[in-house]
């Protein structure tokens, strides 16, 4: 009798609990569009997970927000804001996202993952010969 009140109890709580939504990209994305815009380092190292890979010229890997906010033109260079405020994100089978574009003779992808927190992350840049 103890197990089953322990069991009804903790049923009981769970469905006080407030269910984890889904992550949604279409509401996020907009969010990071606009930080990325406003140069709003603070706001995009918020939206990043690290360390991650940082394919950019010499650059190989960002190791923490501090280092973004210091260095924000050199990561997020004009070229990299516009493909942001112009590309239609590709969603793929494992739920994440990525958008791509052709610049300076490399092709760029900036790829995007959920958080776990019900929302989404910046998750790294590649660079490759177009």
């Amino acid at each position: 009798m103890r197990i089953l009140s322990t069991i009804l109890v903790a049923a009981a709580m769970a469905a006080t609990l407030p269910a984890q939504q889904p992550a949604d990209f279409a509401k996020w994305w907009p969010q990071f569009q606009a930080a990325v815009a406003k140069k709003d380092a603070k706001a995009v190292a918020g939206m990043t997970h690290f360390p991650t890979q940082w394919e950019l010229g010499k650059i190989r890997r960002v190791e923490s927000g501090a280092v973004v906010i210091a260095k924000f033109d050199a990561y997020f260079p004009e070229h990299l804001r516009k493909a942001v405020a112009t590309k239609t994100p590709e969603k793929f089978s494992d739920g994440s996202y990525s958008i791509t574009w052709q610049d300076h003779g490399d092709e760029y992808s900036l790829y995007f993952h959920e958080n776990g927190k019900g929302g989404f992350q910046l998750d790294g840049l590649s660079e490759g010969p177009a």
